[in-house]
């Protein structure tokens, strides 16, 4: 009996060492994968920076701010999104007038922006619409300020006539 009680004893001590070491080789792998994701992630959502953008009210098309946070440096590419879809869970009806592809680009010269549309998607815009996109456009990039400097005249060039605004 005293014999058999032994044996056990010194099998359950083998099971317990190689269960230690079964734990911990995984480990320093493992490591050295986070610290990258992390860095990236952090960068990311400090750098915001506030873009006012105008957006269409509703029905009655009133042109209404909106102040977004958007990730930094905002680029012409991401405002131009923006404005092409209006945000949602602001508690108002708003809709963007800009469509899709209107805005090809634009470039600042001395603080006048000239605003590259999309003659193609302007034109399927109903005309007495076509006013919307502009003021949403004209209202919009003067709230931000580009590389080049702030931008205090938005013009379009559509086909060879530009359309001037002065704000």
């Amino acid at each position: 009996m005293k014999n058999h009680r032994h044996c056990h004893h010194q099998h359950h001590t083998t099971t317990i060492t190689s269960t230690t070491t079964t734990t911990e080789p995984p480990e320093p792998p493992d490591e050295a994968v986070p610290p990258d994701v992390e860095e990236s992630t952090t960068t990311t959502i400090v750098r915001t920076s506030s873009v006012d953008l105008f957006y269409v009210l509703g029905a009655r098309g009133d042109l209404q701010q909106v102040t977004s946070a958007l990730p930094a440096p905002i680029s012409d590419a991401v405002l131009i999104d923006q404005l092409e879809n209006a945000p949602t869970g602001t508690g108002t009806p708003l809709r963007t007038a800009v469509a899709r592809n209107l805005i090809s680009g634009f470039t600042v010269d001395r603080g006048l922006a000239i605003v590259d549309l999309n003659r193609s998607v302007l034109s399927r815009t109903n005309s007495s619409e076509q006013r919307r996109p502009i003021a949403q456009i004209a209202l919009t990039l003067p709230l931000f300020t580009t590389p080049d400097g702030g931008i205090g005249q938005v013009s379009f060039p559509v086909s060879g006539d530009p359309i001037s605004v002065f704000v």
